[in-house]
């Protein structure tokens, strides 16, 4: 344990308003900040090598010179900052329902949460972020759940026994990263260039899905019984979801001269490695009193 440790925390503020409009309609605007406010982490927090957990804001990290080992205090307080402005409608009558949404959001700063995609590290509270000031270099940047546009548009109707209902989700593409190896923690540990901002490609593409239900109620007195049909991703739209992003595993921490996405070591770089889950079909029965 490095001193007293601080819970950690996220800051947000919201301002918006919403109104109720004519025809059951309704409309809201929101304003949306997080921030975070304190990260507990582990990190190396002496030169000999010895590992506390706190809060990297109130302690110091060490750079080791990969040629020297010598070791030089730092210290590096954590970033994670959203910015968002939120607009939807709604309507509701008897027997039919919709609602639609649409978000613009900015995400930046060097600290993913709990989970590093870049590497693929599940290990909360003990990622590899703030081990050492090595891995500073570059870190700051568009994370890698920055999507700009989001729209959801959903709605249910209801006609006899017969229910539908439609869901459709898009997403624009996250930021990609150009990536090397650390000779003391191996590969994915070095931004080669400014985090979210790769060499080639510079996002994955955007992302839409239409989900689909049918439902028919049987005439029974006793119980309500419905039986139920669901297509997810009906369209069946398959888009890359996260791409090899290792420009080398070599262990470098910067860009020799003349670098570029075609000349990467890794002949992988930039390939899909994930895609959207195909299209899938569910029937079921709903059995209720």
């Amino acid at each position: 344990m490095f001193g007293s440790i601080r819970g950690q925390h996220i800051d947000e503020v919201i301002v918006g308003a919403d109104r109720a409009l004519p025809s059951g309609m309704s409309a809201g605007a929101h304003l949306i900040q997080r921030k975070i406010g304190s990260v507990i982490e582990d990190f190396m927090c002496d030169p000999d090598g010895d590992y506390c957990i706190g809060n990297p804001e109130r302690s110091q990290q060490f750079f080791i010179d990969p040629m020297t080992f010598d070791t030089t205090a730092t210290s590096i307080k954590p970033r994670r900052d959203f910015r968002g402005a939120q607009i939807d409608l709604r309507q509701r009558s008897t027997r039919s329902s919709w609602f639609a949404s649409y978000l613009f959001s900015k995400l930046r700063g060097d600290y993913n949460g709990l989970f590093k995609f870049e590497n693929g590290q599940f290990d909360p509270n003990f990622l590899s972020d703030f081990d050492l000031a090595n891995f500073s270099v570059n870190h700051n940047g568009w994370l890698p759940q920055d999507r700009r546009h989001q729209m959801k548009i959903a709605a249910t109707s209801a006609f006899s026994n017969f229910g539908i209902g439609a869901v459709f989700t898009y997403a624009s593409g996250t930021p990609l990263a150009s990536l090397g190896a650390d000779v003391f923690y191996g590969p994915g540990e070095h931004f080669l260039t400014r985090r979210g901002e790769a060499l080639g490609r510079k996002r994955t593409p955007s992302l839409s899905s239409l989900d689909l239900r049918l439902s028919y109620a049987l005439p029974m007195s006793r119980y309500k019984v419905e039986l139920l049909a669901d297509a997810f991703n009906a369209l069946n739209r398959q888009a890359a979801t996260f791409f090899d992003e290792n420009w080398t595993f070599a262990n470098i921490a910067s860009l020799p001269p003349g670098a570029t996405a075609a000349n990467a070591p890794n002949t992988n770089y930039q390939k899909p490695v994930a895609w959207q889950t195909p299209r899938q079909i569910r029937f079921g029965v709903r059995v209720t009193p």
